[in-house]
């Protein structure tokens, strides 16, 4: 009996001292499905309904196209009329993801089984096309931010012409962003009007949510081999900061409805501008992304080789 006792107590004290000695966990909010990283997109405008009208009652469905006009400095025009330029040679385009901003990011020690099934939570919501779900992570000791801010874009399928006067059109058709490169060139030949049609759709993370080594999930390849708990942390971090940031761009004008599913082409095409209208450039004062609500995607550029002239670019983030 007395035995008995005394190994139940040396048991108390163990665990006791055990915890003691572990580090504290805490729970921490993981990025998603807000808020967005930038004041707009989306919108707002002043006719909105207030949700409590709307959460019970039906849904509203917000699909939208956003047609943006861009001259041959591409410079935004919302005119439709053609720009006649009688140029030869070679021309390129260089079109470039212009979303991006920086995030801060978080990191310290976590369970990787944990980070792995998160993972495989928001890879499976991102195929299914939903919107983000709010989650934790749990830390044990400290928390502690990354020195440098992560570069987070919002990925875009971006599909087009490249087109020289009456010349056969340049087709393409790319991904930038989500681990791929976040510009692409084009190059055409001809004489005439260079013009340039293409659109550009915020898609969900896909390639940085494939789980290593072909396997089905993140949790089996967990089980295959040792995944870095870090290398996890980041993956899972960085793939919902960008998944916030493909939802933001969803909604170029706020949907009345908080809960309701957005999604926006954005069309860009080249046109005359208007005489004597000056377009505002981009303030630059905020380092998370600024800029008037016209120009939104992407960075649209080119140079007449021929010509010997470049064509100025302009972005928005």
């Amino acid at each position: 009996m007395r035995r008995a006792l005394l190994g139940a107590v040396a048991a108390a004290l163990y665990a006791a001292a055990t915890a003691a000695a572990a580090p504290p966990s805490q729970d921490v909010v993981l990025p998603g499905p807000v808020p967005y990283p930038t004041p707009n997109p989306p919108l707002v405008g002043k006719t909105a309904i207030s949700g409590g009208f709307t959460r019970y009652v039906f849904h509203i469905r917000n699909n939208e196209r956003v047609l943006v006009r861009v001259d041959e400095t591409g410079s935004p025009s919302s005119l439709p009329h053609p720009q006649r330029l009688d140029v030869g040679g070679r021309v390129t385009l260089t079109v470039t993801n212009a979303t991006v901003t920086p995030e801060l990011e978080y990191a310290g020690t976590t369970q990787p089984r944990q980070i792995a099934s998160l993972l495989d939570r928001t890879r499976r919501t991102a195929r299914a096309g939903e919107r983000l779900f709010a989650g934790y992570a749990t830390f044990y000791g400290r928390v502690r931010q990354r020195a440098q801010k992560a570069q987070i874009e919002a990925p875009l399928r971006v599909e087009g012409e490249l087109r020289v006067g009456s010349g056969k059109p340049v087709l393409f058709s790319e991904m930038l962003g989500d681990g791929e490169p976040l510009a692409l060139q084009v190059h055409a030949r001809g004489a005439g009007t260079p013009h340039v049609k293409l659109t550009a759709t915020p898609v969900p993370v896909e390639r940085l949510l494939r789980p290593p080594g072909g396997a089905p999930t993140w949790t089996a390849a967990l089980k295959r081999r040792t995944l870095p708990g870090p290398f996890l942390l980041e993956r899972l971090l960085q793939s919902r900061m960008r998944l916030v940031r493909a939802d933001q761009y969803q909604s170029f004008l706020a949907n009345p409805d908080a809960d309701g599913r957005s999604r926006s082409v954005y069309v860009y095409e080249t046109a005359k501008a208007p005489r004597q209208q000056a377009v505002a450039a981009p303030s630059g004062d905020d380092e998370r992304g600024g800029g008037g609500p016209l120009v939104i995607l992407l960075a649209i550029g080119g140079a007449i080789v021929a010509a010997g002239a470049g064509l100025v670019a302009w972005a928005h983030s």
